[in-house]
């Protein structure tokens, strides 16, 4: 079986300052310890506080496409770190989640990718495009 890429706990820790995620306890710090705590006490929830927190503070963009010499974006789980929480950069559509996708599954969260689409019956004028999902 091939190795599921992860997230260290240094990482996740600056991934939590870069989302700004807070505890109850005000503590800046151990924040991932009480992160831990949050999801075996109510992993729903911390799930819901996790990605409101991601969504609020890491825009979805495109600049790496325009301006950058190669024109492309990395789907690796080093360079969505290194840009989108290091750099605190905008991401992609499929970096965003990527990012995401990684840190649930570094925290224990069961995730798996699936695939998407948008549907013309639910919304007319927008292209029907493949998008990922989790």
């Amino acid at each position: 079986m091939a190795h599921k890429p992860t997230y260290t706990d240094q990482q996740l820790e600056l991934y939590l300052s870069r989302i700004g995620y807070s505890h109850s306890a005000q503590s800046e710090s151990n924040l991932l310890q009480h992160l831990r705590q949050d999801i075996e006490n109510d992993a729903l929830s911390a799930l819901c506080h996790l990605q409101r927190r991601h969504l609020a503070a890491i825009p979805w963009g495109n600049s790496g496409l325009h301006y950058s010499q190669h024109h492309t974006i990395s789907l690796n789980p080093q360079s969505l770190f290194e840009k989108m929480v290091e750099r605190q950069l905008d991401g992609y559509c499929m970096e965003n989640t990527g990012l995401f996708f990684i840190v649930l599954r570094s925290l224990g969260y069961l995730v798996y990718a699936t695939g998407g689409r948008v549907s013309h019956a639910a919304a007319k004028g927008v292209d029907n495009g493949l998008y990922l999902g989790m």
